[in-house]
């Protein structure tokens, strides 16, 4: 275990593997979005846009924290210390929260069966559909996501700030309260 831990002894290795994980897991939910109207035919190809919009959501926060940390480093930034301890934490966090993440959204499209739940009566639909699964997946996530994001808001430094925290309207800063 201390031969894995020690590959990733040095922050910029750290924080590759960290942010291929949320990369490789947003592929393979933009995969599995955009597969599902033809490996299920229930799922109709109009709600795909919708429902990446929605689960994009979850990863735009912390690629922005990646982007912040890559591209708009301070020099002589202080950055926390790396431990063996530290490492497997941010590892395992990350490991756990996406598996979560992805498990929830693979389940919702690929495991439910639509079919049956629209058999209606009078053509009422006689269960939840596509979008209100994922809305429950994604609203669950971003609760936890304070726990899954927090490895890599301590790596980069960098907190994800929402766009709509400043905004510049005709030459004039105006920013939200918290």
């Amino acid at each position: 275990m201390n031969r894995f831990l020690a590959r990733f002894a040095e922050r910029d290795r750290l924080i590759a593997a960290v942010m291929a994980l949320w990369i490789a897991a947003y592929a393979v939910t933009v995969a599995a979005l955009l597969l599902a109207p033809r490996m299920r035919h229930v799922i109709a190809p109009e709600v795909i846009p919708q429902l990446l919009k929605r689960v994009t959501t979850l990863w735009i926060p912390v690629l922005g924290c990646f982007t912040g940390y890559w591209f708009a480093q301070k020099a002589g930034a202080k950055l926390p210390t790396l431990t063996s301890a530290r490492v497997l934490a941010a590892l395992l966090l990350t490991v756990c929260f996406l598996t979560m993440t992805v498990g929830l959204i693979l389940w919702d499209v690929y495991a439910v069966d639509y079919g049956m739940l629209a058999k209606a009566v009078e053509d009422r639909p006689t269960g939840r559909s596509l979008n209100e699964y994922i809305d429950d997946s994604v609203e669950l996530m971003l609760l936890l996501s304070f726990i899954g994001t927090t490895p890599v808001v301590w790596l980069t430094g960098q907190a994800a700030k929402p766009a709509s925290r400043a905004k510049k309207v005709a030459g004039t800063e105006k920013k939200e309260v918290p």
